[in-house]
């Protein structure tokens, strides 16, 4: 699943420290990866894999 962020909002999702972002992997038990930032684009894209399913390894 991916989900589109605006540039100015990621820090909201990430919260301080990471805890936001913890707490969404620790609720989801999904593995969430913020793309880098690209200085041209306004939205970053937020990833969440279900590292649960059979045959995934990360």
């Amino acid at each position: 699943v991916q989900f589109e962020i605006p540039q100015a909002k990621v820090g909201l999702v990430v919260g301080k420290g990471g805890a936001v972002l913890s707490a969404i992997k620790s609720y989801s038990k999904a593995e969430c990866f913020i793309e880098q930032r690209t200085p041209d684009q306004e939205l970053r894209l937020l990833f969440a894999v279900d590292t649960s399913l059979p045959g995934l390894n990360l």
